[in-house]
């Protein structure tokens, strides 16, 4: 199953969940050199034009996150019933 039909399955309740924790994951990462590029400014554009929540910036969101800090993402992707689909895909 790929990132967006999961992420699209969602509750919004839910999907804000997930933005606040990998947001904290980004903005405490050290390691934004493992990053590409590419979906920062993905990420960037997104929220300038006001998708944060939406399920294409979540899907860049957890692209960075995993790239950045992949035990963290997917310790955070293990807590919570409802992420534990991204959780499996993240390692399938």
């Amino acid at each position: 199953m790929s990132f967006n039909s999961i992420l699209d399955g969602l509750s919004e309740d839910v999907k804000s969940q997930l933005f606040e924790r990998l947001l904290e994951i980004l903005f405490k990462s050290k390691n934004v050199d493992k990053a590409d590029p590419t979906h920062i400014t993905k990420f960037l554009h997104l929220a300038k034009e006001g998708f944060l929540k939406s399920s294409e910036c979540l899907k860049t969101m957890l692209y960075i996150a995993v790239s950045m800090e992949k035990e963290e993402t997917l310790s955070i992707l293990s807590e919570k019933a409802e992420f534990s689909r991204l959780h499996d895909a993240i390692l399938s």
